[in-house]
């Protein structure tokens, strides 16, 4: 029987979750309530054979709402540390809930190893979990786009990140190894930073301090596809984040053939291999993302056979592939729940 998919709305909740634990089960109540609703109006979850949620934080009621109201096997994907769990994981009665609720979910897919510890706070034993990676979208840019961006910053190798501009993703490392090459007297590149974010006024100024602002150009938010012609422009890809699940933006990165920076003990050890298809920092550790930056800057055959090497390394992550698991997953549940 072929596998049909029901979208689903899923509500804007209020970040009343910020305040305690009890208003984040609150806001996942209001959830609860929404999906509830919305489901009841098409006839009830009866006529599922399975349900998937994304993302545990949200849903941690509604996977108990919909067993008690129908025999249909329940999986839940996590892509992230969701904000609030995150926050109250060390309240033990906050915890207390959370492993209660976790025996109503069959499977656990997690889009990289480095959740398994995490969701394993929540109650989630070893063997309720799999791992199940991301996919990725085939390179579209134009071509005539992406050569009139590289020809803007001719002569210099151009350097590009795509991220929001929190803490943890590491853009403050990156500059401060930037600087360190500036300073050396390495200084025919451009850094390009795609990406919003509550950091941006401080680190403008900080490119500023280490006198490299002429260097940087931070482009704010582009739509995707804009986004990915300036990864496709650029001649090396740079994102020292320390808390990625998985990092999408690795893999497109690699599939335009480009040599990526990411960090040892992260999602970045999911799809690049160190000294193959880039290099792996330590967290927080300039000092290595110089030392990376500097051997792909200064040695353009080394970026080409890290790029080809990536490109090749990205036929293991593509959306067919993940689609193709889990359907094989809700086939399987759905015959043993009959």
């Amino acid at each position: 029987m072929p596998t049909k998919f029901l979208p689903m709305p899923y509500p804007t909740l209020p970040y009343v979750w910020r305040l305690s634990s009890k208003f984040f089960l609150l806001s996942a109540k209001i959830l609860e309530y929404a999906i509830l609703r919305y489901v009841r109006k098409l006839g009830g979850f009866e006529q599922f054979d399975v349900v998937h949620i994304h993302e545990l934080g949200g849903s941690i009621t509604l996977a108990k709402a919909i067993k008690k109201r129908a025999n249909v096997p329940v999986i839940v994907t996590v892509h992230g540390r969701h904000p609030a769990l995150f926050k109250y994981q060390n309240e033990l009665s906050f915890i207390k809930k959370a492993f209660d609720y976790s025996k109503w979910f069959d499977k656990v897919f997690l889009v990289g190893r480095p959740l398994e510890d995490f969701v394993k706070k929540f109650g989630f034993k070893s063997n309720d979990i799999s791992v199940l990676h991301n996919g990725h979208q085939s390179p579209n840019e134009d071509p005539e786009r992406v050569e009139k961006m590289r020809s803007e910053y001719s002569g210099k190798t151009l350097i590009s990140s795509v991220a929001r501009l929190y803490p943890f993703k590491g853009t403050d490392i990156t500059l401060k190894a930037l600087a360190n090459l500036y300073r050396d007297g390495l200084v025919d590149w451009h850094y390009l930073h795609v990406g919003e974010g509550p950091e941006k006024p401080s680190l403008e100024n900080l490119a500023k301090e280490y006198g490299i602002q002429n260097n940087v150009t931070f482009l704010g938010h582009l739509p995707y596809i804009d986004a990915m012609t300036v990864i496709a422009a650029s001649d090396l890809f740079v994102m020292p984040s320390w808390l990625e699940a998985f990092g999408i933006v690795y893999v497109e990165a690699m599939a335009r053939g480009k040599p990526v920076i990411g960090c040892w003990d992260s999602g970045a050890e999911e799809s690049i291999r160190h000294e193959i298809d880039g290099f792996l920092a330590r967290r927080k550790n300039a000092d290595d993302v110089e030392s990376a930056l500097r051997k792909l800057i200064t040695d353009s055959e080394l970026r080409m056979k890290m790029g080809a090497n990536g490109l090749r390394r990205v036929a293991d992550f593509t959306w067919a592939k993940n689609s193709e698991s889990y359907i094989k997953v809700y086939d399987e549940l759905s015959e043993s729940s009959r």
